[in-house]
């Protein structure tokens, strides 16, 4: 998935090396115990006591209680077993992605145009606003987010190669950029998204396609230097558009307005612990891919 986007090289940023052989960069972050490690072999060997640990808990909290009921101790039961096979799942993914380790999936031409460049310096938050930020950032940002996914997908990886047709998704999708909408969950976000995506005038893609998007959201957030590419990216987009000269004094006011608003987020990512990310990632995941 995250090489089909052709989108996140490993930025230039400080290397944090893997936390259970201390030799390689971490690719991954372990969900259950955030411990970063870099190679499936490194997973189990950190996972067999996170994970076991992990059943260990929820089954004696489980056989303690006195007042579940056999529907409640069922429920659990097939709760966790579903938890074990997604690790098997998770496991099975890695084992692929070590496979592909040293595999240019990406013409050498190609990589330095289609890697979004994180903006430098971004602005510290407190620069932009002296008020203290809303909850519901992190909603809205995933409806930017999935707008943008949304435009890599139609587009082959690339929002630059058609400018309008991507500035007309993007407003047609992200209800933030378009009407200030604010959500106040994750459901609410993302069915509405899904649904805008629906009503596009352009793409005029299938429901599978606007649900698979949501994929492309989980591997955005799984590191904060893949949300901040992304953001800079559609903030390249509109600096772009702007410079071409064609647009009136009012007619720059709307895009000038939603380039300030993607500075906004992208000073506000860039504050955030990774943990913020991890836990809409798990939360993204469980609520919607679980169930497509």
């Amino acid at each position: 998935m995250e090489s089909s986007l052709n989108l996140f090289n490993k930025p230039q940023q400080t290397v944090i090396n893997c936390s259970v052989c201390s030799t390689h960069p971490r690719r991954y972050v372990c969900p259950k115990c955030q411990i970063p490690y870099c190679s499936l072999n490194c997973y189990k060997i950190h996972g067999a006591n996170c994970t076991e640990a992990f059943y260990k808990e929820n089954i004696d909290e489980l056989l303690k209680s006195t007042k579940s009921t056999e529907e409640d101790k069922k429920n659990m039961t097939e709760t966790l077993i579903k938890i074990r096979e997604k690790d098997q799942l998770e496991q099975e993914e890695l084992a692929l992605l070590d496979s592909l380790e040293g595999v240019d999936l990406v013409d050498e031409e190609d990589t330095e145009d289609m890697t979004p460049t994180i903006l430098q310096p971004i602005p510290h938050f407190s620069q932009l606003i002296s008020k203290t930020p809303s909850p519901f950032l992190l909603f809205n940002l995933l409806d930017i987010l999935y707008a943008y996914a949304y435009c890599m997908r139609y587009l082959n990886g690339d929002i630059l190669s058609d400018i309008p047709v991507s500035l007309t998704l993007l407003y047609e999708i992200s209800a933030v950029l378009s009407s200030n909408q604010i959500y106040e969950s994750t459901n609410q976000c993302i069915s509405s998204s899904i649904e805008n995506s629906l009503k596009s005038t352009i793409s005029r893609n299938s429901k599978d396609f606007s649900e698979a998007i949501v994929k492309d959201v989980v591997v955005i957030l799984k590191y904060k230097e893949h949300i901040l590419a992304s953001l800079s990216d559609i903030f390249s987009m509109f600096g772009n558009y702007l410079k071409t000269g064609t647009l009136t004094k009012d007619r720059r006011k709307p895009f000038v307005t939603t380039q300030k608003k993607i500075l906004f987020f992208l000073s506000w990512c860039n504050m955030q612990p990774q943990l913020t990310f991890n836990n809409l990632s798990m939360e993204l995941s469980l609520s919607f891919l679980s169930t497509t």
